[in-house]
């Protein structure tokens, strides 16, 4: 009743009594049989389906182990391996159907984290690959939330971010506390913020023990904690752990980047990624030229899209806000260089994919980007050229950018509204 949906009922053709709409949308999580029984014989007495309810359930569990099998395990306890046609409206599900979902996989989670606690107490050889495999990589995460994000259950979300408080993980870490800053008022509501601002700060306090970078997480538990009035000990803690990291980095000696390693980087090489990592952690300075090839061949990844390239958008996004730190100047004008030819290019990447991920890591800001296309265009006019083609469809493409909601969630990464402002 609170969540208003017996006022938007969505099976069309169909008239539901407000009685009738309610008990369509009862969670079954914690009904006793006998009661969960009598709601079903009621429904099929109204002419509602409760066979289509339950195959619509099977359907979704079926196509998330299918589709994602790298987070999903099991199976559904049925022959029924139908999946589902098309694309899932999360939004539209009856409550009954997404609480059975959210619940569903909220246990995943549970069942992936216990996996990684086993592994870990092996004394096995491989105990350090199975973790890796077991543990929750930040674009599984980012996944999950769309889907919660979609189906408003902010409650089982909130479980979900309990449960990987305790991931080792820096970048799970600050996505996470990320998620609660953007839904801040929504946790605030149900009461979970403080206890998940605690779970998050004590593994912040374990992992910087252990973890060199931890800026980011750092980052982002300032912004949920500056808020609270309760929590002024733990913003001064923070921004002291802050001001000694910058204050490291700033007496590093300075080592340059090998130019060499950056020479034999392969995108396609599957092991890119983690060259990449030993490059950009093998000094603390760069030339102008080493930045520039790295930064051409991660912005391929975003504008091309290309799988043949072994990492994600998400992590070549992530890539290029590591490499910015090497020299802003040079990588902003790049950056804004690279933007411009894009507009003027025909055809020009989708900006809807290119976009997102730049604005998760903080690289571009929608207002800055909206600024310059603002300014092209009017230069475009006052000089009479036609040098932006298509300029119908640049708008429409800038209006999909901002309707996050319906983007494919596998290429928005930790977008969150600290990086739009």
């Amino acid at each position: 009743m609170a969540r208003g949906a017996v006022r938007c009922p969505e099976m069309s053709g169909q008239y539901l009594t407000a009685d009738v709409e309610l008990l369509r949308h009862l969670p079954s999580s914690r009904l006793p049989e006998h009661i969960w029984n009598l709601r079903n014989t009621l429904l099929s007495r109204a002419g509602v389906s409760v066979d289509a309810e339950a195959r619509q359930i099977r359907q979704i569990k079926t196509d998330l182990l299918q589709r994602h099998s790298d987070i999903f395990v099991g199976h559904v306890g049925t022959i029924d391996t139908e999946m589902m046609d098309g694309d899932i409206d999360w939004a539209s599900l009856s409550w009954t159907v997404k609480s059975e979902i959210s619940h569903w996989i909220r246990e995943q989670v549970a069942l992936k984290l216990r996996a990684q606690a086993q592994v870990q107490n092996q004394p096995s050889g491989n105990a350090t690959a199975q973790e890796t495999a077991s543990m929750i990589k930040p674009g599984q995460f980012y996944f999950l939330r769309y889907i919660l994000e979609r189906m408003g259950d902010f409650s089982i979300l909130a479980d979900v971010l309990k449960l990987l408080s305790q991931s080792s993980n820096p970048t799970v870490l600050a996505s996470v506390t990320d998620t609660l800053n953007h839904h801040l008022p929504s946790f605030t509501a149900i009461g979970a913020t403080m206890d998940l601002l605690q779970s998050f700060a004590i593994t912040y306090s374990k992992l910087s023990k252990t973890e060199a970078h931890v800026q980011d997480l750092i980052v982002s538990l300032l912004d949920v904690a500056i808020v609270i009035p309760s929590e002024a000990s733990t913003v001064a803690v923070l921004r002291r752990d802050l001001a000694r990291y910058d204050k490291k980095s700033a007496m590093a000696a300075s080592s340059p980047v090998s130019e060499h390693m950056a020479d034999t980087l392969n995108p396609v090489n599957p092991t890119f990624g983690g060259m990449l990592d030993q490059l950009l952690a093998s000094g603390n300075c760069m030339d102008d030229a080493t930045l520039m090839r790295i930064f051409d061949l991660l912005i391929q990844k975003l504008e091309t899209g290309k799988a043949d390239i072994s990492i994600t958008s998400s992590e070549a996004a992530r890539y290029l806000a590591q490499l910015r730190l090497f020299n802003p100047k040079t990588f902003d004008g790049l950056m804004i260089k690279r933007v411009i030819g894009m507009i003027h290019t025909s055809p020009r990447p989708k900006l809807s994919h290119f976009l997102p991920p730049l604005i998760g890591v903080g690289c571009i800001t929608l207002p800055a980007f909206f600024g310059l296309v603002k300014r092209l265009l009017l230069d475009a006019d006052k000089t009479g050229e036609n040098n932006i083609p298509d300029v119908l469809h640049l708008r429409l493409d800038m209006l999909s950018v901002l309707a996050l909601g319906t983007t494919d969630q596998n290429t928005v990464p930790d977008l969150v509204s600290k990086f739009t402002c």
